[in-house]
């Protein structure tokens, strides 16, 4: 779901409006990045790095298909990847937790 924000920085950006998805939910694009990755280190640049989107239903999909039972799901509005930094948008999940076990 994170994906669909934009973020600062990014072209599709606009300040004014920072909770509007302008990102499509569905898309396997790859996002390319040399901005590092913030949430594990504090580096301004690095080599380039691939990341992907990846539905609900991808993520729950997986884990059913590899053999656990699904016990909990939960949402929270919280920015755990600090993708937002100090103002992260508000009024959509920003984060899961899935709790599964074989």
């Amino acid at each position: 779901m994170t994906l669909m924000l934009a973020a600062e920085g990014e072209d599709n950006y606009d300040p004014d409006l920072p909770n509007t998805l302008v990102n499509d939910y569905f898309a396997k694009k790859e996002w390319i990045s040399t901005s590092g990755m913030g949430y594990m280190s504090d580096l301004e640049q690095s080599h380039p790095f691939f990341d992907y989107s990846h539905t609900i239903a991808d993520h729950l999909n997986a884990i059913i298909k590899s053999g656990f039972t699904l016990k909990s799901f939960e949402e929270s509005p919280f920015d755990y990847g600090d993708i937002f930094g100090d103002t992260p948008p508000a009024g959509c999940p920003l984060s899961m937790l899935i709790v599964a076990s074989r």
